[in-house]
């Protein structure tokens, strides 16, 4: 067991097969393959699943009514030609919900690091560093990013030819309250990172643990659109804009999860991190309180150049991981 753990790497998290008891190590037998693995990885990833939204929500909700006891949130900060103003008033206004918020993320990785090291037969210290590994990017990752960002640019420039208007502030606000930077590193930062640990990294090697890379990747990928289910609850959100944020969170995940597959090793959760990030700042400028009209031309062919970008560096990547060992 010992030796098979060395030969994987940072794969036995992945792959292991023995929980690993000190001394007196005791094997036992991980179900893999067919429709009964399928079924166990399904369910073991909607329990961590449940366990990380219930654990957010209560952390969330308990350091909330905290830090509006100690500082409410009253002060209105108009987003005006002072962007620096808006920024400075959101800021000291906002400072215990964005230290709540890493609180939240600190709690949700000692928890689920400590939960599901015992599962994967590996120490607590190990699950961390594997999470948390730091090294050089991909040239994919760096390509990707690039051409999102391009991409982007061109949609900018469609924008203003056709005297089109799909970009809006409405997700840096918050109400009556104003321009919001809590809002805001939510939306780029705090929940791209929540998603990664959560989507990339413990349900992803749960499914990889009784199935294979492209099996794995492609439940991932379902998970995390289904997750944007939720948004529907909600009312700044049209239904048009989260049928089309469930389909392209589906398909961004799954690369996303083939992206960590291939890059732990050195990365950990920081390259699907970075694109995640990515994508949602240059998405946080897209107006949720619109329509979006698929028969518009403009609106099609912004979502068609996505979902082709995507599309073709995850078919990349599939083959890539078709062609490894790791698949089996």
């Amino acid at each position: 067991m010992l030796r098979a753990q060395e030969e994987r790497g940072a794969l036995a998290l992945v792959l292991l097969e023995a929980r690993n008891a000190g001394k007196g190590a005791e094997s036992r037998r991980v179900i893999r393959g067919g429709k009964l693995a399928g079924g166990l990885a399904v369910l073991e990833m909607i329990s961590c699943c449940c366990e990380s939204m219930v654990l957010m929500v209560a952390s969330n909700a308990l350091l909330t009514d905290m830090s509006k006891s100690v500082m409410p949130r009253k002060t209105p900060c108009p987003l005006d030609d002072q962007i620096a103003h808006a920024l400075l008033c959101s800021l000291q206004r906002d400072v215990l919900a964005i230290a709540s918020s890493l609180v939240v993320i600190c709690t949700l990785v000692v928890y689920l690091s400590w939960r599901y090291s015992s599962f994967f037969g590996v120490g607590f210290k190990h699950v961390c560093a594997c999470m948390l590994k730091c090294g050089k990017v991909s040239t994919m990752t760096a390509v990707v990013c690039f051409l999102m960002v391009l991409g982007f640019l061109q949609q900018l420039y469609m924008q203003r030819r056709l005297n089109k208007q799909l970009f809006g502030v409405d997700n840096f606000m918050e109400g009556e309250l104003g321009f919001s930077l809590h809002r805001l590193l939510e939306l780029i930062l705090f929940a791209p990172l929540r998603e990664e640990i959560i989507f990339r990294f413990f349900l992803l090697l749960l499914a990889r643990n009784r199935l294979s890379a492209t099996q794995s990747v492609l439940l991932s990928g379902a998970f995390f659109g289904a997750i944007h289910l939720s948004n529907m609850s909600h009312q700044r959100y049209r239904a048009s804009y989260v049928m089309v944020q469930i389909v392209m969170s589906a398909l961004i995940g799954t690369f996303l999860s083939t992206r960590f597959l291939l890059a732990h090793r050195r990365n950990g959760i920081m390259e699907p991190f970075i694109i995640h990030s990515v994508n949602n700042i240059l998405s946080t400028v897209l107006s949720t309180s619109q329509d979006i009209d698929l028969n518009d031309i403009y609106v099609f062919l912004s979502i068609l150049q996505t979902i082709v970008l995507f599309s073709f560096f995850l078919g990349l990547d599939m083959g890539t991981l078709r062609g490894s060992k790791s698949n089996d």
